[in-house]
C-alpha cells in the first residue's frame, strides 16, 4: 500500500449516507475491528466473487491508512464511471495519483493509484468504516455484506483471525486476482448496456432491478438465480380488469410468438423475455432489448381496443373532477 505524509482534508468528512440493517452491524464490527489492529497489520475487504476492494494499514500512534480500488486495478467492463468516482471522493476518499501529475516531480507525485484516506487515532475509525461500507453498497454495488470477504496479516504475512466481523476469510489478495476473477452477471448486462445502448450512468438497485427506456419505452432487467437468468420485461398494457378476455388473447399471442411472450400481473400486461446468465451473450441482450421496446410501443393499440384499457404511455385519467396531476381519492 502506498503511502503519503500528506493530509487529506477530507479525512473528517461525515457522511450523510444512512446505513441501516446488515450494513450498519458491518459498519460497527468494522470501526470495532480497525480498532484492535496494531502497527504494521493490514486489513483488506473484498468481494467473493469480483475485483472491488478496500484496504486498511495500521501504523504507529493508531494511524490508520486505508485505500478503495480505483480503475488502475480494474480489468475493462469493471472500471468506475464518472459518478461513481465523483461518489468516492464525495464521501471523503481522496482522488488516485493520476499519471500527468506523477510525471511532474517526485516531490509531487506521493500518493497513490487508488482512493486514500488518512485516519488519525481511534475516533476517527468509525468515519473510515463507514466510509468503507458506503463504498461496498452504493459504489460497487454489492447488495449485501455476506459477498464480502476479509483478510487480515501482519508484516511477516501471518494471518490475522477477526471473526467478529462477521465475515468469510478470502485468503488471497484482492490486488493479485483482480484479472482472475470472472465478472458477476450483474456486471456483464451493465457492460452490454452501456457498450451496446449507450446507457453509462445505468445501475441495479438493491432488488437486483435495473429500469431502462428506449424511444420513450420502459424496459427492466432482472437478474435471477438458479439457474442464472436475466429477465427483460416491459409494461405493454395497464389496469386490465377483464382478465379472462385477457388471457385468452394473451393465449393467442404466447402461441404464434416466438421470442417474447405475454402475462398478466396484477392488472397490467407485461412482455418477457428471459435470457441465459451462462452463458451471458451480450448481443442477444441488446436484441431482445430492442424487441421488448418495440412491444411495449406497437401493441397496446391493438389490445387496447379489444381489452379497452389504457397504453403505460397515456396519462391516467383524473376522476371527480381533480386537477390535472394529482391523484384521485380513493373510495
Amino acid at each position: 500500500m502506498t503511502r503519503t505524509a500528506k493530509k487529506d482534508p477530507r479525512a473528517n468528512r461525515k457522511t450523510a449516507a444512512e446505513l441501516t440493517g446488515a450494513w450498519a452491524i458491518l459498519r460497527d464490527r468494522l470501526a470495532e475491528a480497525l480498532g484492535v489492529l496494531e502497527a504494521g497489520q493490514y486489513l483488506i475487504l473484498s468481494g467473493a466473487r469480483g475485483p472491488y476492494f478496500v484496504q486498511f494499514a495500521m501504523e504507529e500512534g493508531s494511524l490508520l491508512w486505508a485505500e478503495a480500488v480505483s480503475n488502475a486495478f480494474l480489468p475493462k467492463g469493471q472500471r468506475l464511471r464518472k459518478a461513481q468516482v465523483d461518489t468516492l471522493v464525495t464521501l471523503g476518499w481522496r482522488a488516485p495519483v493520476d499519471e500527468s501529475r506523477s510525471k511532474k516531480s517526485e516531490e509531487d507525485s506521493g500518493g497513490s493509484p487508488n482512493f486514500q484516506g488518512r485516519f488519525e487515532g481511534a475516533e476517527q475509525f468509525a468515519t473510515a468504516a463507514t466510509m468503507a461500507v458506503v463504498s461496498f453498497r452504493d459504489v460497487y454495488g454489492f447488495r449485501k455484506p455476506a459477498s464480502l470477504r476479509y483478510n487480515a496479516f501482519d508484516d511477516y504475512e501471518k494471518d490475522i483471525l477477526l471473526p467478529t466481523l462477521g465475515l468469510g476469510r478470502h485468503r488471497e489478495r484482492a490486488e493479485e486476482t483482480v484479472d482472475e476473477v470472472p465478472a458477476s452477471l450483474e456486471e456483464q448486462v451493465l457492460e452490454a448496456v452501456r457498450d451496446g445502448l449507450g446507457a453509462e450512468d445505468a445501475r441495479f438497485d438493491r432488488k437486483s432491478l435495473l429500469g431502462l427506456e428506449a424511444d420513450g419505452e420502459a424496459v427492466f432487467a432482472l437478474v435471477l438465480d438458479d439457474p442464472p437468468c436475466v429477465r427483460l420485461f416491459a409494461p405493454v398494457l395497464l389496469d386490465v380488469t377483464n382478465e379472462e378476455e385477457a388471457l385468452g388473447l394473451l393465449n393467442t399471442l404466447n402461441f404464434e410468438g416466438r421470442h417474447a411472450r405475454f402475462v398478466l400481473d396484477e392488472g397490467t400486461v407485461l412482455a418477457v423475455i428471459d435470457l441465459p446468465g451462462e452463458p451471458f451473450v451480450p448481443e442477444h441482450f441488446v436484441d431482445s432489448f430492442m424487441a421488448l421496446a418495440s412491444a411495449a410501443s406497437e401493441l397496446p393499440e391493438g389490445l387496447a381496443k379489444v381489452i379497452g384499457r389504457r397504453a403505460p404511455s397515456e396519462p391516467k385519467p383524473v376522476r371527480g373532477g381533480g386537477k390535472t396531476g394529482k391523484r384521485p381519492r380513493r373510495r
